[in-house]
């Protein structure tokens, strides 16, 4: 049993609290403006040279996983947590270690044609 006694929070500690979610509601709402804006830059790349992502369902849905990754990617420079990191961080390995496949494959092929 513990001899420590609650007491109410005080109008500050509330006032507190509402700072902060304010604060992560503007952060969010700053992160997801500037990964629209990167998106924006995305589609443009992509039209230009022939794609046409807001036509396209599938690529639509691939351009939203990426304007979430982007978002996840401020966060984790800025020092938050985001459900996205940890399985950002098991592609990039994946990616490493196709990358590292195919550099000896065509290492492979390469020596063969010696």
């Amino acid at each position: 049993m513990s001899n420590i006694i609650q007491f109410p929070r005080t109008k500050a500690a509330n006032n507190n609290k509402r700072n902060s979610i304010e604060a992560m509601e503007q952060a969010r709402v700053h992160y997801e403006a500037v990964a629209s804006e990167a998106m924006d830059g995305v589609a443009l790349a992509l039209t230009t040279n022939g794609y046409h992502p807001l036509k396209e369902k599938k690529m639509l849905k691939d351009m939203g996983v990426i304007m979430n990754m982007i978002v996840a990617m401020m966060y984790r420079i800025d020092g938050e947590i985001h459900f996205l990191q940890e399985p950002m961080d098991e592609i990039h390995d994946v990616i490493k270690y196709v990358k590292q496949i195919n550099d000896k494959k065509r290492t492979e092929i390469l020596t063969d044609d010696e």
